[in-house]
C-alpha cells in the first residue's frame, strides 16, 4: 500500500498508556490516527465515524480489549482489529477474532507491516 493510498485511511488506537498511543501515531504519519484511552471512548469515536482499522490494547480500564473487539464486530464486522499487549501470550488470545496480535514492547516494523497488510486485505473485501 503506497503512502498516497494509505493517506485516505483512519486508524483508531486504543490504549490507556499515552506513550503507546503516541508511538502508534508517530509510526503512521501517512494515516489519520485517532486516539482513545479506553473502550468507552473508542466506542464513542466509532459511533461518530467508523475507522478503517483499530489497534487496541487487551488490558484496558473498564471494558477490556477482547470485549471491545466483540462490540466492534457487532456493528462493523469488516473493520480489521489488531490486539496488542505486554501481558498476554498468543495462545491466550487465539479464541478471539483479532486480525493480528502483537506483543509489547511493540516492534514498529512489525506493527506497520500488520496494519498495512490488514488495510490491504480489508480494501480487497470491500466492494
Amino acid at each position: 500500500m503506497s503512502n498516497a493510498s494509505a493517506a485516505n485511511h483512519r486508524l483508531l488506537v486504543v490504549d490507556d498508556e499515552p506513550a503507546i498511543r503516541l508511538i502508534v501515531r508517530r509510526a503512521f504519519p501517512d494515516l489519520e490516527v485517532e486516539e482513545a484511552a479506553d473502550a468507552d471512548e473508542a466506542l464513542r469515536s466509532i459511533g461518530r465515524s467508523a475507522p478503517d482499522i483499530v489497534v487496541t490494547d487487551i488490558h484496558l480500564t473498564g471494558m477490556d480489549g477482547c470485549a471491545l473487539l466483540a462490540r466492534i464486530r457487532e456493528s462493523h464486522p469488516h473493520v480489521p482489529i489488531i490486539g496488542i499487549s505486554g501481558y498476554v501470550s498468543d495462545a491466550d488470545v487465539q479464541d478471539f477474532d483479532f486480525d493480528a496480535f502483537l506483543l509489547k514492547p511493540l516492534v514498529l516494523g512489525d506493527l506497520r507491516e500488520q496494519v498495512l497488510a490488514a488495510l490491504r486485505e480489508a480494501s480487497g473485501r470491500v466492494s
